[in-house]
């Protein structure tokens, strides 16, 4: 390894190295050759110089004295600058009983409604316009054992039957939705007088005639005039129509032994609390516009509370298609995998009932996919009925082995073969 001044030792510049002999052992050539030059080296010597003597041996120069290597030295390259850690978005996941937090609530509240629509259809003309105050589904109760328990969302028209189907589903969130501004006025009486009541016995008081004037009292408290006029003018048109429909329904749950909250506290507590909670929004939402249905779909990601029920009543019955938009509206929705669908089939001309029908969610979100299903018969057919029992059917299976699949595609094979490419 060369040396840091590069020369080996015993050989710094400008010097011999020889061994320590004196000039007289050398050869006699050498010492001859050597001698001449010495003794006129010594005549031109300053005087008063120390010479040494003739016999001394010549040591070599002594090389300088080694330093100890460094090793190199290790560039350090600038630290990067520190990035600030950036915080855990916050979940608004609704998790188990209790208030929801002010930023779920504006989620829950704060998704869009739709515009009133320019006319309300019926399936016969004769209903076209007409308010829906009131459920007339009598048999309500062979919905229970589908959905007892089962929490998370729902969605649901109509009003008193979404106070009874929430009740047994114990539902976490509960979106009550139409299409009539005037059934809005309904579950706002509905929430005052839920908050105004603490058992079941109270509430049921306040469509009774002799509880008009508390429940007056409750419709107008905290509410600007306009609003009060509207509510009580409400009231007053609805009152005993509402007041025997919630007594049948009592009625036929007692006959049933099925608990519900009209009769049984503990259920009544829940359910007011969940309406206290905030847990309930009614809304304007039609299931053909496109603003309302999809709000619902992102505020229920954004809370992580997957849609159970969907209960549609007879709505499907209104139209002889179903529309682009709500195909696209319903399967938006977060389905929970076992959610399930309820719907109704109106029969009044035989027995003034319904068929009461349950299909599992994901699997309507599967046949509304399917171009060659047109309507709600396509899906379950005309289900037979005999006067005076009840009818319960539930629909499923698989929309591309039907003959209406293979219609469509002996009517459209270059559709058919796109369709089974993708």
């Amino acid at each position: 390894m060369p040396w840091p001044w590069g020369t080996e030792p015993g050989n710094s510049p400008g010097s011999l190295a020889l061994e320590p002999r004196t000039i007289a052992q050398l050869h006699p050539v050498v010492t001859r050759s050597i001698a001449l030059p010495l003794l006129l080296l010594l005549a031109c010597a300053p005087r008063g110089g120390a010479v040494p003597p003739s016999d001394a041996p010549v040591s070599a120069a002594s090389p300088p004295a080694a330093s100890t290597p460094t090793a190199p030295s290790v560039v350090t390259p600038p630290a990067e600058p520190r990035s600030e850690a950036k915080p855990e978005p916050v979940s608004l996941r609704v998790q188990g009983p209790g208030p929801l937090s002010d930023a779920q609530l504006r989620v829950l509240h704060g998704s869009p409604e739709d515009d009133v629509p320019e006319r309300r259809n019926g399936i016969l003309k004769v209903h076209e316009e007409e308010h829906y105050i009131s459920g007339n589904e009598r048999t309500l109760d062979l919905f229970h054992s589908t959905i007892a328990d089962v929490g998370g969302g729902y969605v649901g028209v109509g009003t008193d039957q979404g106070y009874l189907l929430v009740d047994w589903a114990r539902s976490d969130i509960a979106w009550f939705i139409d299409y009539d501004p005037e059934v809005l006025v309904v579950h706002e009486i509905y929430r005052r007088f839920l908050l105004g009541a603490a058992s079941p016995e109270e509430f049921l008081a306040l469509w009774e005639r002799d509880g008009r004037d508390r429940a007056e009292a409750l419709l107008r408290a905290e509410a600007s005039d306009r609003e009060a006029e509207q509510l009580v003018e409400a009231y007053r048109s609805y009152r005993e129509e509402i007041r025997r429909r919630l007594g049948k329904v009592k009625a036929r749950m007692e006959h049933e032994a099925l608990p519900c909250y009209l009769g049984d506290l503990s259920r009544y507590e829940h359910l007011r609390q969940m309406v206290e909670q905030g847990r309930v929004r009614s809304m304007l939402a039609n299931l053909l516009d496109d603003e309302a249905l999809a709000g619902i779909a992102e505020a229920a990601r954004t809370l992580e509370v997957p849609i159970r029920v969907l209960y549609l009543s007879n709505a499907e019955q209104y139209w002889k298609r179903y529309s682009p938009q709500y195909r696209s509206n319903i399967a938006s929705l977060p389905l929970h995998g076992d959610a399930v669908l309820l719907r109704t089939l109106l029969r009044v001309s035989i027995d003034k009932d319904f068929h009461y029908g349950t299909q599992p969610a994901t699997n309507y979100v599967e046949w509304l996919s399917a171009p060659y299903v047109r309507n709600v018969y396509d899906i379950t057919g005309r289900p037979e009925y005999v006067k005076g029992e009840l009818s319960f059917f539930t629909s499923e299976g698989d929309p591309s082995k039907t003959w209406l699949a293979k219609r469509w595609r002996n009517e459209h094979p270059d559709e058919a073969e796109g369709a089974a490419d993708q």
